[in-house]
């Protein structure tokens, strides 16, 4: 899938949004409530993650989870300028705080993007949210734990 991401999470001078990529996989999920294992893209194309995650596999058809595999920002088709990302200028939006905010918003966005939702009644109901745990490898298990650092409420 792909989901609009704002460019700057933090510096409202521009609406520009891009895609981020994701791969989903909801086989095992045995209803809107199973659980979701959500791997924390790092630096490479989703698609090599989610090929080379097969323990990940396993855990969900133990768990009765989907998975969701986010693509970094600047990786694979996660371009945030498309072809001119790579500019000195541009590259000013590669840091660890906008790939967190956009795991974030996607967060956020599971309910829509994915059908899911909690099995436990929702602090705020006006927005719900899916039962979510964050992995990774190497950078991509810093992201999942600086993630939840710095947001502990998804």
């Amino acid at each position: 899938g792909r989901f609009a991401v704002p460019r700057d999470h933090f510096r409202f001078t521009s609406a520009a949004q891009f895609d981020l990529t994701y791969l989903s996989y909801d086989a095992f999920a045995r209803d809107a409530r199973s659980p979701v294992l959500f791997y924390a893209g790092n630096e490479g194309a989703v698609e090599l993650f989610y090929n080379n995650s097969g323990a990940l596999f396993t855990l969900a058809s133990r768990l009765g989870a989907r998975l969701l595999f986010a693509e970094h920002r600047y990786y694979g088709s996660s371009l945030p300028f498309g072809a001119a990302s790579f500019t000195p200028a541009n590259l000013s939006l590669l840091s660890v705080e906008q790939a967190l905010a956009d795991y974030a918003a996607l967060l956020l966005a599971l309910p829509a993007e994915l059908g899911c939702r909690s099995a436990r009644p929702s602090v705020d109901p006006s927005r719900p949210l899916c039962d979510t745990v964050l992995f990774g490898g190497s950078y991509g298990g810093m992201l999942a734990a600086w993630h939840r650092v710095r947001y502990p409420h998804l």
